[in-house]
């Protein structure tokens, strides 16, 4: 050992000088190796509607674990990055650009509000970025070539509820929340009314998010008519019904949307207005099937109870991402955009699937009212 200074100099031998360097080679290599696939998520994970964001959270969390636990995809394993919307169309823009320039993500899963959906469309579309999400607003159906949807289009609800309400009604108020879910499904609930000659007897637009309803009700003492319908959320929609009640109005009949499936409003609507709310809702898939008594089994493991409206819609999109990546051997959005549109009778936990050439799925609707039991399928 010589000193020069205050520096040290070791000489070692040449094979040790070429060890060291193996060793850091091979291990450049594993990190390149494991380096993880990023799939982006936009949810609305605080703020009203974080029943639909957490549910749809645990779902792509469980299908997450198995896809690592069984090899990744493409032999990496894949890494959820989650950004909270909070069901704003501005943050939600504010995180699909992070997502897309921050993390490289070239898949996204979300959202479950139309409007924000219809907002980030624009920019996955011009960033050839595939988003796969859950809106019921007939517009998404145009929004881009790498928008998909695993959830049916509001078409679906208005026609089944909108040819029962025909069948039952002669005189409707219609009232919708003023966004893109509410809007559509409002205008193809009422194409399905005019199908019929079924007449409207009142018409009113309120604000999603709206917690008081007293004005509108109180001008429903003016109408004659047998039936509302409401385009809205199970928070609001029940924010209405229990305000209908104090109000002491009269005798009538609700029908809505598939939203309407969650536990609360169910409860509320069985005790109260038993026999009289109707809405549509997917059909459930063949219980016999591997794939759904396992994610059933699985979920309940995982969180101690059974899987809720969406939590099955969550988990089928990762797989479905795995099916897009796998096929087109890579992590790129334009090639797993391309491979996605192949994608036919996918048995998944929510049911069989199929994308059309627009990305939207159609599972066979049924119709539900809310008996003193509680949620019942109407038979076709």
């Amino acid at each position: 050992m010589k000193t020069f200074r205050n520096r040290v100099v070791i000489r070692l031998p040449l094979a040790a000088l070429a060890l060291i360097a193996t060793l850091a080679l091979t291990a450049g290599c594993a990190r390149k190796e494991v380096e993880e696939i990023k799939i982006g998520v936009i949810l609305p994970l605080t703020g009203n509607d974080t029943f639909w964001g957490q549910n749809l959270k645990n779902g792509i969390d469980l299908a997450k674990n198995e896809i690592n636990d069984s090899g990744g995809i493409l032999n990496r394993r894949i890494q959820i990055v989650y950004e909270d919307t909070q069901s704003d169309p501005r943050l939600a823009t504010q995180a699909v650009n992070k997502l897309i320039s921050v993390h490289n993500v070239q898949f996204i899963i979300g959202d479950v509000i139309s409007t924000v959906i219809l907002a980030v469309a624009p920019i996955v579309e011009k960033s050839e970025v595939v988003l796969l999400g859950f809106g019921e607003s007939a517009a998404i159906t145009t929004a881009g070539d790498y928008i998909f949807r695993n959830w049916n289009s509001a078409a679906s609800d208005a026609e089944i509820t909108g040819d029962y309400a025909a069948r039952h009604a002669d005189k409707l108020v219609i009232l919708s929340q003023n966004d893109a879910f509410g809007q559509s499904a409002k205008q193809l609930f009422l194409e399905q009314l005019k199908r019929n000659d079924v007449n409207v007897a009142f018409e009113e637009v309120f604000e999603k998010g709206q917690t008081d309803f007293r004005t509108i009700i109180t001008k429903l003492q003016a109408f004659d008519y047998d039936g509302i319908y409401i385009a809205t959320f199970h928070n609001q929609a029940l924010l209405f019904l229990r305000q209908y009640k104090e109000m002491k109005m009269k005798s009538t009949v609700f029908y809505g949307v598939s939203s309407w499936e969650e536990s609360s409003f169910i409860s509320f609507a069985k005790a109260n207005f038993p026999n009289r709310v109707y809405y549509g809702y997917p059909k459930p898939p063949d219980p016999t099937k591997p794939v759904v008594k396992s994610f059933i089994a699985n979920y309940t493991r995982k969180y101690g109870r059974a899987p809720e409206i969406l939590c099955d819609n969550g988990y089928d999109t990762v797989y479905m991402a795995k099916y897009g990546i796998d096929k087109a051997g890579v992590y790129n959005g334009r090639m797993i955009k391309d491979a996605l549109y192949t994608l036919q009778d996918f048995e998944g936990a929510s049911g069989t699937m199929s994308f059309d050439k627009y990305g939207d799925v159609h599972k066979p609707f049924g119709l539900k009212t809310i008996t003193q039991h509680g949620a019942e399928w109407i038979p076709d």
